[in-house]
């Protein structure tokens, strides 16, 4: 009705749970308008786990403050296996949300049984990977949906649960991008807060919004503003088939002004970038 009336001024990408897998012609007939509108249904969401901030992220090894809890499955592999495929062959893309290590596992194998590479699957969050794992996810061409927010949020409680040695592999991003990986940049709203540009201070900054130093194991996944910038570009276009995230030609004219050059500010600027005009397919909204 928004896009009707023309007050809609976003594009949207709805993704479904799996009950709608139940209505798959409906799906479908859904999903051959994608194109020709601001509104496409792009496709499946699946939870394997919960939040390190509930204690809930599925780990190999427990909580260390917490040493009987290995965190929750929120669905069984076999389902989830059979989910993946299901979506796979209906043409949909599948953004899996999977925080711990051993969530990250199951969903890679979930993967695994996908044949669609164009589709561009992809796992929401990765916040705790190890190296074999991440030469999983390139061979699979795995997109990897990251929120660098999120260590702002979590560095005062999350070494004291994943413990000195583990939180080194916990919410990794240099890693991921050298890894050839390709990387969307995202804040997961409303869990934190929707500002791409504090997202983009997350990826590039040494201190926090205060000015005090950042963990160790936060800085050493720090990358360069360019970088950053393309993540949350380019990198989140191309993860929803979008042809934008650059200014050039035969692109979709969807980009902002903003106040200031972010190439030419000081990091602890980058918070106070401000948007000026948004376009989108070339009009002012």
């Amino acid at each position: 009705d928004m896009e009707e009336k023309g007050y809609l001024k976003i594009r949207v990408h709805v993704y479904l749970n799996e009950d709608c897998l139940k209505e798959k012609e409906r799906i479908k007939k859904e999903m051959s308008k994608n194109g020709m509108g601001l509104v496409q249904v792009r496709g499946l969401k699946l939870f394997v786990d919960g939040s390190f901030g509930a204690s809930s992220g599925a780990l190999y090894e427990p909580y260390i403050n917490d040493p009987k809890n290995y965190g929750l499955l929120r669905i069984l592999p076999e389902k989830l296996n059979n989910l993946a495929k299901q979506a796979d062959e209906m043409g949909m893309q599948l953004s899996i949300h999977a925080i711990g290590d051993r969530a990250l596992t199951y969903a890679l194998n979930a993967l695994s049984c996908t044949r669609n590479r164009f589709l561009r699957h992809r796992v929401e969050h990765i916040q705790l990977v190890n190296e074999e794992q991440l030469k999983k996810m390139k061979q699979l061409e795995v997109i990897a949906a990251i929120q660098p927010i999120f260590v702002s949020t979590d560095n005062p409680w999350a070494e004291k649960r994943l413990g000195r040695e583990r939180i080194q592999l916990a919410y990794p991003l240099r890693r991921v991008v050298e890894k050839g990986i390709k990387v969307a940049g995202s804040s997961d709203c409303p869990v934190a807060s929707a500002d791409p540009f504090l997202g983009i201070y997350f990826a590039v900054s040494y201190k926090d919004l205060k000015g005090g130093e950042l963990p160790d194991w936060v800085r050493k996944e720090r990358i360069g503003i360019k970088e950053a910038l393309k993540i949350f570009t380019e990198g989140a276009s191309y993860a929803l088939h979008e042809n934008k995230g650059q200014i050039k030609q035969g692109m979709q004219a969807d980009f902002i002004v903003l106040s200031e050059n972010p190439l030419q500010l000081s990091i602890q600027k980058i918070p106070s970038l401000r948007v000026l005009q948004t376009y989108l397919g070339g009009q002012l909204v």
